[in-house]
């Protein structure tokens, strides 16, 4: 049995390997292949700068390129933009000749662009970019000699084994119509890269257009996007400069403050522990069943402070702040620093009490 076993094996193969090549032989569509549907038309559009010889040799995957495409996008307002890998993003006018929108390459000098996929890899505009003048970039940086600390490394590796970095940013133009960028960015993200070269990084960055609150899949989402946000929460989270000479003042002074904060508790009792910082009362977005602008959470934490409403004095950044404040009676000062969203103007538009430009200016306040 042994020995025949392996023989039956054989033969079997041979001849299913007999019938494969038969197959192949005959025709397998017999009818004529009638053309009908649709046609495609292939012609060029634009032609992006010539940027071949911007890099040395054998920084560039192709130095005999003359530009390196890697996406287009369009915007609701009619414009089109593309980049090139080297390090550009283009808008296109009605005539399809570009201009430099803006330079991705000046803003990140440690970028890696000697791989098919490396450089300023990919783009796409907020969709309500119209509105709030936000896009989004991924681009990819070598480690060696690079300063930064990246949000998550491979589970088994340490920094000392990464070798690039793969880094998502966000831009806000100040003014989203303007056809050149001005305006600030901010890292969102920065993961660890453990190969010898840069092979299959973050290659593409993109808005779900279907996805919104109440569809099947938001909830899912939004949860994958909060677990991540509450283990990256501390990375790179400090205080303002000033504010611990503040606290330290009002320490002095024996004065209590608090926090009152949108920021659910599971990441602010993180945040607030990171920082070593002592609160007499810390009220966070889930503590009341209302957020700011409401003044629920600010009369909450006035009791909790056992003090009159009219008693305190509430700073904040956001127009938010200062809406719930007024509306629980307290004393409302706006901030000239923090996060200052794009969409409720600046701090001497909200209607504030005062308006201060840096944490020690309170004192003059109290």
């Amino acid at each position: 049995m042994r020995v025949r076993v392996p023989l039956v094996i054989l033969i079997v193969l041979a001849v299913w390997a007999a019938g494969l090549m038969h197959a192949q032989i005959s025709n397998p569509i017999p009818d004529p292949v009638v053309k009908r549907g649709l046609t495609v038309q292939i012609r060029d559009l634009a032609r992006l700068p010539e940027t071949r010889g911007l890099r040395p040799a054998d920084q560039d995957v192709t130095p005999a390129g003359w530009a390196r495409v890697n996406f287009v996008r369009d915007l609701a307002d009619g414009r089109r933009f593309a980049n090139d890998s080297r390090g550009f993003l283009y808008l296109l006018d009605r005539n399809n000749q570009p201009s430099v929108y803006a330079s991705v390459a000046a803003a990140f000098p440690l970028a890696i662009y000697n791989r098919l996929e490396s450089g300023f890899i990919g783009f796409d505009f907020h969709p309500e970019f119209e509105r709030n003048g936000l896009f989004y970039t991924v681009h990819g940086e070598r480690a060696m000699g690079n300063p930064a600390t990246p949000n998550f490394i491979p589970p088994g590796f340490t920094q000392a084994d990464v070798t690039h970095h793969n880094v998502i940013t966000e831009w806000h133009a100040v003014n989203p119509a303007a056809n050149t960028f001005q305006g600030t960015r901010r890292e969102l993200l920065r993961v660890a890269h453990v190969v010898m070269n840069l092979t299959h990084p973050f290659g593409y960055v993109g808005f779900n257009p279907t996805s919104k609150p109440g569809d099947a899949d938001y909830a899912a989402l939004r949860e994958a996007f909060l677990e991540a946000y509450r283990e990256n929460t501390c990375v790179h989270t400090q205080l303002f400069p000033g504010i611990a000479e503040l606290l330290a003042e009002l320490a002095r002074r024996a004065l209590p403050w608090g926090i009152v904060t949108n920021k659910a508790t599971r990441f602010t009792d993180r945040i607030v522990a990171t920082l070593g910082l002592s609160p007499a009362c810390v009220v966070c977005g889930d503590t009341t069943e209302h957020l700011k602008p409401h003044p629920a959470p600010m009369r909450h934490a006035a009791d909790q402070l056992k003090l009159a409403p009219g008693e305190c004095m509430y700073l904040g950044d956001d127009l938010r702040d200062i809406q719930a404040a007024r509306a629980a009676g307290m004393s409302a000062i706006a901030v000239g620093w923090g996060y200052h969203h794009p969409e409720n103007g600046g701090p001497g538009s909200w209607q504030a009490d005062a308006v201060i430009a840096r944490p020690q200016d309170l004192i003059a306040l109290l």
